[in-house]
């Protein structure tokens, strides 16, 4: 069977001919096989994501220009077809594999293209590549830290990386979560010692229910009546920022697509 037929066309020119046939090869040694293993012993719906997979592949390699095409590199084409098997169910982690592999016959993005980069996929959540996302087309994001302090000038950070930039996911938690991770794995810093210099893109961050509730709180002196709060006298931000390290950013160009 020919996984990618459009580049074994005999129209196509020897380079195209000779990358499609790699990369179909590649495909049945690492993939192909794997197609009735898992359709014998799991549901049809991982069938049809490897198929899904297949023509993504496919498509990213089509919009590659004949001239940038060149063989696949082997270091990062098999790994990544060998470890994405797992993944092809979620759509944002195997379209991240498809880039990546697509990327790697690509003469203008083979030199973003890392061999760590099939690693850095394995251990990403669907909702890390979801926030990995939102640094496409902006580099900086702002993340704060909530804060309880008093006249005493005593603090206590109550809450950490707080980040609302994803509008799917509104859990503060799970979201601080996955920017650690992104963090830990040199995609992103965060950073308090600076901020961004506009007043006003912090102000969403006085908007969520866990600083109004407390705010509310302390303006009610309500405050007082509990053993913790009592010691403190208002919620303060930590302003702070997420920028992209370099590798991180050779990693979206590589790897990610735009929303």
């Amino acid at each position: 069977m020919n996984f990618f037929p459009k580049f074994i066309d005999e129209a196509m020119s020897p380079v195209a001919q000779s990358v499609g046939t790699t990369i179909s090869n590649l495909w049945q040694l690492g993939l192909g096989s794997h197609v009735d293993f898992w359709t014998q012993k799991q549901s049809i719906r991982q069938s049809n994501a490897l198929e899904t997979y297949r023509i993504q592949i496919e498509n990213k390699i089509t919009e590659i220009p004949e001239d940038n095409l060149v063989e696949p590199q082997l270091h990062i084409v098999g790994p990544a077809l060998e470890a994405s098997k797992y993944y092809v169910q979620n759509e944002d982690l195997r379209n991240m594999f498809a880039n990546l592999i697509a990327s790697s016959m690509d003469i203008t993005k083979i030199e973003q293209a890392h061999p760590s980069f099939v690693e850095i996929i394995k251990q990403m959540s669907p909702l890390d590549a979801k926030n990995l996302k939102l640094f496409f087309d902006n580099v900086m994001h702002p993340i704060v830290n909530y804060k309880l302090t008093n006249s005493k000038l005593a603090e206590n950070i109550i809450k950490t990386d707080v980040f609302l930039g994803n509008h799917e996911v509104n859990d503060i938690d799970l979201n601080a979560a996955s920017l650690t991770n992104l963090s830990r794995l040199g995609l992103i810093t965060i950073k308090y010692e600076q901020y961004i210099n506009d007043e006003t893109t912090y102000e969403k961050f006085k908007n969520t229910d866990l600083y109004l509730s407390i705010n509310d709180l302390f303006n009610t002196s309500s405050h007082l009546n509990d053993p913790f709060l009592r010691n403190y006298e208002r919620i303060v931000i930590q302003k702070g920022v997420i920028v992209t390290t370099p590798y991180g950013k050779n990693f979206i160009k590589t790897c990610v697509d735009r929303f």
